[in-house]
């Protein structure tokens, strides 16, 4: 077992390289990285974890990029909310 000093997260990526690599002894980051199906976790001994994210869906700020799958009826709720707001907007 790793002292609290000892387990650090380092994220590696290049403009050369189509992939973000992270290496992490942190628990927490474990658990997100296994969970998240955009991960592609190469070593997984339990204490340590080595995973890499497509650079396209990796935000330096944030993580891993989220998204969201809509259905038919929620893309039309989320376009009439729209046109209602810069309807509103444009009468102010």
């Amino acid at each position: 077992m790793y002292s609290p000093e000892e387990r650090e997260t380092t994220v590696t990526t290049t403009d050369a390289d189509e992939w973000v690599y992270i290496n992490t002894y942190q628990r927490r980051y474990m658990t997100k990285m296994r969970a998240n199906e955009k991960f592609e976790v190469l070593v997984d001994t339990g204490d340590y974890l080595q995973a890499r994210i497509k650079a396209s869906e990796w935000n330096p700020a944030q993580g891993a990029k989220r998204s969201r799958t809509f259905t038919p009826e929620q893309k039309a709720a989320a376009a009439e909310r729209m046109t209602a707001a810069r309807a509103k907007k444009t009468q102010q």
